[in-house]
């Protein structure tokens, strides 16, 4: 009702998308961002949600592009640039994700959750020693981080320290 009242509220049509990918609806999702982008209505903020939901649906080189448009928008949204930087490392192009994950890091030294995207693509390009670092640091300012305890796990026994990989 509120897009059919306000054509051009962008959170409003960022909130259905939300919705429908938590019930499960992921391409409803794309298709209401998809149909703001089209009609002109998508903010920066807009393109890097469906670029997220094109990642998470398997359209890396699409979600590539929404999220390159999204950071060129608005280059202070680190947040665009870490989601850009994820699907760099699933599209197996690391320096580019490596790159721009530092220049976050460099932005805000404290990213937890850069420091463990950091450590996956040191993971999936084979550099346990210094996915190790990242994701210690990820830990150090995040304890409760799963996915940094359970890649720093996987690092560990890459390195064949099976002692620290359990503990």
């Amino acid at each position: 009702g509120v897009i059919r009242e306000r054509s051009d509220f962008t959170q409003a049509y960022d909130r259905l998308a939300y919705m429908l990918r938590r019930t499960g609806r992921l391409d409803d999702a794309i298709a209401t961002l998809d149909d703001a982008a089209r009609r002109g209505i998508a903010d920066a903020a807009l393109l890097s949600s469906l670029g997220v939901y094109l990642q998470e649906a398997g359209s890396l080189k699409r979600s590539a592009s929404v999220l390159e448009t999204a950071v060129k928008m608005n280059p202070a949204d680190l947040e665009a640039q870490s989601r850009l930087g994820v699907t760099y490392t699933r599209m197996g192009r690391a320096a580019e994700a490596e790159r721009i994950f530092r220049q976050v890091l460099a932005a805000d030294p404290s990213s937890a959750s850069t420091y463990n995207n950091l450590g996956s693509l040191y993971l999936a390009t084979n550099r346990p020693r210094e996915a190790i670092d990242a994701l210690t640091r990820a830990l150090a300012f995040d304890p409760n981080l799963a996915n940094a305890h359970n890649g720093l796990g996987v690092a560990y026994v890459r390195q064949g320290r099976l002692a620290d990989a359990v503990e």
